[in-house]
C-alpha cells in the first residue's frame, strides 16, 4: 500500500482491501519526509499514528510492514531501529542503500535483521543505474548466506526492479534471484 500515516491517510480502505485479499502483511510507509527535516514533535506524532495503525491492524489480524526508504522517517537504520523499537507491533521491509558498498549494505541488514519480513532485491550501482541483477552478485549471495544463519530470515524477497524496466529481461533476472536463493532463503517466496 501507498498508506504514509499522514493525518490525512485513510487506514481503514487500506485494511479492508488486506482482508478482502487475505494477506496477512500490508506494507506501509514511515511518512513523506526525511528523517533529517522531522522535529521531534512530528517524529513522535508520525510514531503513534503507526501504533494506532498496528493496533487496529492487529485487530483484523494483519501485521504492518514499514518500507525502508528514502524520503521517509525509515531512511536510515537508525531512525528506522528507533520507529521498531517505539512501536512494537511494526516489521520492515529492508533493502541495500543505493551506493552501499557490500559490507555497508550488509551491516544495515544486520541491525534490523530480527524485524525484518521482506527484502526489496534489486542491482542499482552505483547510484540509479538499473543494472542486471547479476552485477550485484557478491552483495546477493552474502546476503543469503547471511540469513541462512539465523533463526528468523525475511519470508519474501521481491525483486523489484529490471533493467531498463524491460519486460523481456525479466524471466532472467528471476532465474538469477532464485539462483541465488537456492542457496539459503525460501525461494518460493520470490516475485
Amino acid at each position: 500500500s501507498y498508506y504514509r500515516a499522514t493525518p490525512s491517510d485513510e487506514l481503514a480502505p487500506v485494511l479492508d482491501s488486506a482482508e478482502a485479499l487475505g494477506v496477512d502483511r500490508v506494507r506501509i510507509w514511515a511518512g513523506r519526509t526525511a528523517s533529517k527535516d522531522v522535529s521531534v514533535a512530528e517524529r513522535d506524532a508520525l510514531a503513534d499514528r503507526l501504533q494506532d495503525a498496528a493496533d487496529a491492524a492487529a485487530q483484523r489480524g494483519i501485521r504492518l510492514a514499514l518500507e525502508y526508504h528514502a524520503r521517509t522517517l525509515t531512511d536510515t537504520v537508525e531512525t528506522t531501529e528507533w520507529l521498531l523499537q517505539r512501536v512494537p507491533g511494526l516489521s520492515t521491509y529492508w533493502q541495500p542503500d543505493v551506493g552501499a558498498p557490500d559490507d555497508v549494505a550488509l551491516a544495515a541488514y544486520r541491525t534490523l535483521e530480527s524485524r525484518v519480513d521482506a527484502v526489496h532485491v534489486f542491482s542499482w550501482w552505483p547510484t540509479i543505474e538499473r543494472l542486471p541483477l547479476a552485477a550485484r552478485e557478491s552483495l546477493w549471495r552474502a546476503f543469503v548466506h547471511e540469513v541462512s544463519l539465523v533463526d528468523r530470515a525475511p519470508r519474501d524477497a521481491l525483486l523489484e526492479f529490471v533493467p531498463d524496466d524491460d519486460i523481456d529481461v525479466l524471466a532472467r533476472e528471476a532465474q538469477t534471484l532464485r539462483d541465488y536463493l537456492g542457496c539459503g532463503l525460501n525461494a518460493g517466496a520470490a516475485e
